[in-house]
């Protein structure tokens, strides 16, 4: 192992320009396989390893540019191959960052096991771990890490999200679950009659005098985007007694699903609670139950 060795005896005085961390750079890199719009990272330190993630993000079609010294510009719009070769990942521990960038932008990746660590073993079962407690299936075949099968949940305005991901991109996912979700955001803050619309004008936009406002409300509100492709199975749960997001609202979605999506499409259900609020049933066990009911279907669907 290489060593830095020091010897002082002398004041030191000046200025010294504090390079940008390779720790914090690499992770940032692999996060731009998360988005479609460009990405401009400013102070990257010059390292091998930089160097060699950049090869690697290049490789999976991610635009790389780093004409400017210290700078890097990527665009990850077009993700052409969701792998991590060996041949480029052997030296480098942090190639395991971009697993779950890829299977979340899409869906699947293969990575393989890293190397390139010359102070002991470091082991990369934590982001294993970590990918499987959100529903991916791991395989560790031939030096290789895939993963697929990814499952999601949100409730309430991450219902609202569940939806939206599901209209977007339905063949990332095996399964969503969408608890009381907010999935007609339109409808329900057009009327000012309901107890919650109004204050949330100022959060949301107000649809009923803003031509712009409503354009854009309903260019992502879940309902009013369903398309006629085949939908990962989706489970949408809600309460009777809900008054902050009606039941009427996940059942006309989980109708219209069933009326629009594909053939191919996985369950559609709806479940819900005859004696609860927004917050689910009462009482510990209860609400155990609710959740386990929740987890089990994710892990039935995800197992098939």
């Amino acid at each position: 192992m290489d060593k830095l060795r020091i010897e002082g005896g002398q004041p030191l005085s000046g200025e010294v320009r504090a390079s940008g961390a390779k720790n914090a750079a690499l992770p940032i890199l692999c996060a731009a396989l998360l988005a479609p719009e460009p990405l401009t990272l400013t102070n990257v330190p010059r390292l091998n390893d930089v160097r060699t993630m950049q090869s690697l993000l290049s490789q999976m079609g991610v635009a790389v540019d780093t004409r400017i010294p210290g700078t890097i510009s990527l665009d990850a719009s077009h993700i052409d191959w969701p792998l991590a070769p060996y041949e480029l990942v052997k030296t480098m521990r942090a190639s395991i960052l971009a697993l779950g960038p890829l299977l979340a932008r899409c869906g699947e990746a293969r990575v393989s096991l890293p190397g390139g660590c010359a102070i002991g073993l470091r082991p990369v079962d934590q982001h294993v771990k970590g990918l499987q407690a959100m529903g991916a299936t791991i395989d560790l075949e031939h030096g290789y890490i895939s993963a697929d099968r990814l499952a999601a949940r949100g409730a309430s305005a991450g219902g609202l999200l569940m939806g939206a991901v599901a209209n977007l991109a339905p063949e990332k996912f095996r399964a969503i679950h969408a608890g009381v979700p907010f999935v007609d955001a339109l409808t329900t803050i057009l009327d000012p009659d309901l107890p919650l619309t109004v204050i949330e004008w100022e959060e949301w936009g107000d649809p009923l005098h803003d031509p712009e406002v409503y354009r854009y409300l309903k260019s992502y509100t879940p309902y009013e985007n369903l398309r006629p492709v085949d939908y990962p199975a989706i489970l949408a749960t809600t309460s009777l007694n809900d008054t902050r997001v009606f039941y009427v609202e996940p059942a006309k979605w989980v109708a219209a699903l069933r009326h629009d999506a594909g053939t191919g499409s996985g369950q559609l259900l709806l479940k819900t609670e005859m004696v609860a609020g927004h917050g689910g049933v009462s009482g510990r066990y209860k609400g155990w139950r609710e959740l386990a009911f929740e987890y089990a279907w994710l892990v039935d669907q995800i197992a098939r």
